[in-house]
Formats: structure tokens, sequence, C-alpha cells
């Protein structure tokens, strides 16, 4: 008898013959088979500490499925990656609306996939309030809505309310004194108990799988969306498309990652890495320095090395004066008085021309400026010496791409116009200036 593993792994080649995308998506995550004290079914979910997405399955639930119903629970988490569903950064704070969320997640991706296994759910059991199923191929968004708007609780009272007509009071859409008996009359309510449509089936649901709808912060929604376009660009590569002839659903995926990372709040990513590298020292002992309770009796206390920042200037041909002055501007904005306290500015083309300990309102003048080509070794080579807790490098990110090996913290950020997609991009962050601004 074939292992859970195994059986998955035939899964996931038929699917790279039938759906490459979808299959060549499913390659690329951590795939864990697991016992049911850990995950009772299936998941799909992002580890924001190791910055991967994880797919878990429970191997004694995928040992009493068909290898249909196998192929249709792999393909119901990997939609729920596909159709954006863990890039949706909107906060549902309520235990209650978080469970309308992951129904509405299901219903959304559930009605495109076969056999899938009993306990599923399944759009045309859930009704409007005019009795008729939910309509089909809705976002997951429409289908929240849908929900909200028919799972309404009771409200205190209602089951001993009557109408003249003896009928138990509705939730209230139908409006007062609505005679339910009436041919117009929507059946907005169940049993006469002032219940919505869908109240019970609701309160009734077990998910089917895990869904991780965990808070991010901005530098983590980042990290998600970067590695989640990775994740996209390797299986279309392995799929053999070119972006040409991509089908529209794998366009809509990938544009709307790109989009996504376009609206993030970058000021807040920025001064969130500079906060990281700048965190107060620690304390040391030291003798030379007089212990406040025991005088000369014990060693005092001073701060180890304080943090400081480099900031380095490209003023190659392409970036004028002016623009090195809107990146002062810049990190005047975003830097707190204290940490520009500690920063050092270098200006630099081929070579590192100048330094100096930066000051709040002395611009760069214009015969101050050296043009040049383009070599950030000179810079890498300064930062590998001094060791600084942050440099930040302000360049076109036009330059070649001679190796460099360096473990210091490094931002890049790059000019209106610039290369955001420099070779050196591994090495840190990079931004462009308009997010800065």
């Amino acid at each position: 008898m074939l292992d859970s593993k195994t059986i998955l792994q035939r899964m996931i080649r038929n699917l790279v013959k039938e759906q490459p995308f979808i299959g060549h998506l499913i390659q690329e995550m951590d795939i864990s088979v697991t016992s049911s004290n850990q995950i009772p079914t299936a998941c799909i979910t992002y580890d924001k500490k190791n910055i991967k997405f994880k797919i878990f399955i429970n191997s004694e639930f995928a040992d009493k499925l068909t290898d249909e119903q196998r192929q249709g629970v792999l393909l119901h988490e990997i939609m729920h990656f596909e159709k954006g569903h863990l890039f949706r950064f909107e906060h549902f704070g309520t235990e209650e609306d978080h469970k309308k969320k992951n129904i509405a997640a299901d219903m959304a991706i559930n009605q495109f996939i076969p056999h899938l296994p009993d306990g599923c759910v399944k759009i045309d059991d859930w009704k409007q309030k005019d009795g008729t199923p939910f309509p089909k191929y809705l976002t997951t968004e429409a289908y929240f809505d849908l929900i909200k708007e028919t799972t309404n609780k009771p409200s205190k009272g209602d089951k001993n309310k009557k109408d003249s007509g003896g009928n138990g009071a509705d939730d209230g859409d139908g409006g007062e004194g609505d005679d339910s008996d009436s041919p117009d009359r929507k059946p907005t309510t169940q049993g006469g108990t002032g219940k919505s449509i869908n109240y019970d089936k609701f309160k009734d649901y077990v998910p089917f799988d895990v869904h991780d709808w965990d808070e991010l912060s901005e530098e983590e929604k980042r990290q998600l969306l970067q590695e989640a376009g990775k994740i996209a660009q390797r299986a279309v590569e392995k799929s053999s498309y070119d972006y040409s002839n991509l089908p529209d659903s794998v366009k809509s995926f990938i544009d709307d990652i790109e989009q996504r990372l376009k609206k993030l709040n970058y000021k807040a990513i920025f001064k969130y890495a500079v906060k990281k590298n700048m965190q107060s020292p620690d304390r040391v002992a030291t003798w030379n320095k007089p212990n406040k309770r025991f005088d000369v009796y014990a060693p005092g206390a001073k701060y180890d090395r304080l943090p400081f920042i480099n900031a380095y200037l490209d003023t190659s041909g392409s970036i004028s004066h002016t623009e090195a002055n809107q990146f002062l501007t810049i990190m005047n904005n975003l830097l707190g008085e204290g940490q520009m306290k500690k920063c050092n500015l270098g200006l630099w083309h081929t070579d590192l021309y100048l330094t100096r300990k930066y000051k709040k309102g002395t611009p760069f003048k214009p015969d101050e400026i050296e043009a040049g080509g383009t070599d950030p070794m000179c810079v890498f080579e300064h930062i590998q010496k001094n060791h600084p807790n942050l440099s930040i490098i302000f360049t076109d990110g036009y330059y070649g791409d001679t190796p460099v090996k360096i473990s210091d913290k490094v931002i890049f950020i790059i000019s209106e116009g610039g290369n955001k997609d420099h070779p050196y991009k591994n090495l840190g962050l990079t931004f462009g200036i308009e997010q800065l601004k």
C-alpha cells in the first residue's frame, strides 16, 4: 500500500500535466503530511517568520479519500493562494466574522473544483433572502456580504413576538407589518423565530480546512507579496509560458500581486527597517565610571558603541544636486532627530570622494557635487571597513554586477526613473524615492 506522501506526489504530477501553472505552484511550496493532532484535514498558511507558504495534509484524512478527492483537496488549498485569499489584509475583528470569511473564501473556489469530499461548502446550499441559491462566480468579498445579510441572529423577544396574522416576527428586513402570506413577500426568516434564512446553517458550520488570516505589519505584507510573486514567476517559467500567452486568470493573479505591492505603506516599511537596525545598544560594565549606588566599590555602566547610520549619495552624471537635496529632505522627514545626529554622509561616483557628519538644514551646493561614472564598490568597501548599524544608499541603480559579499544591513533608495531591479537588490531593501515622499 502506498503511503500518503507518495500518493500526494502522484496527485501533484497529475496536476502538472492537467493544469501546469497550478501544478507548478504546488511544487513551489512546502508540503507536509501531518497527523490529526496537528491539522484535522488540510490547510494552506503563510509562515511569516520564515517567509514561506506551506500546505499541510492530514495523513489519516487523506487515506480515506479517493484519488479524485485528494486532487480536489490539493486544488482547494492552492486556489486559496491563486485567488489571493492570503493576500487580502483586511482584518475581520470578531470570531464570527472570521468564520464568515472562511465560508466566503471556500464558496468562491469550491464551485470550480469537482470531486471534493463531504463537508466542503456548497454554494447551492446557501440561500438569498428570496430563497434562491447564492449566485455563482462572485468574489470572496461579495459572498462575505451575502453571508452577513442572511445569518443574523434572532433578536431578544423575537420568539415570542407575533404579528397580526399570528406569525413569528421577522428580522426587520421585510418591514414592519408585512404579511408573511403575501405572494410578494420575500421569505427573510425561517421557522417564524426571527432568524435569517441561513442562520442555522451558519451556526452548525464546521470548517473543512484551516485558514490563516493573521494581521500583518506593512513589512510582513511586503515580504508575503514578494514571496508570492517569486513563486508565481517560477511557476510561469516552469510552465513554459511568456506573459503574452498566459491565461487570463494567471495574468490577473500576477497583476493583483503587483498592484498590492504598489499600495503598501512604504514609509512605514522604511521606518520599521531603520528602527529595527537602530535599537538601543546594550549597557556594559566599566570601572571608568563610578557606580551610582556603590561608588568606587563596584563598576558603573555605560552604553556600548552608539548605533549610527551611514548615508551614501550617488552623484554620477544622471543625478543632480537637486535630487541629492531631495534625498536629504526625505531623510529629514523619515528619520528621527536622534537618528540623524548619528548619521554620516558620503558622496560617491566611482570613488567615495567626500564624507562628513550630517547637519540638519545644510543642503548640498552645486560645487560640492562631482559627476562621474557609477561604481558602488567604493561604498561597499567603506561599509565593510566601518560596519555601521545601517547603510542607506541613494542611487539611480544603473551599474555593473561585480560580485560582492556583505553582511551589514543596507537600504537602497532609487532616484526617479532609476533601476529598482538593480544588481545588488538582494543585499537589502529597495525603495523608489517616489514611494517615500
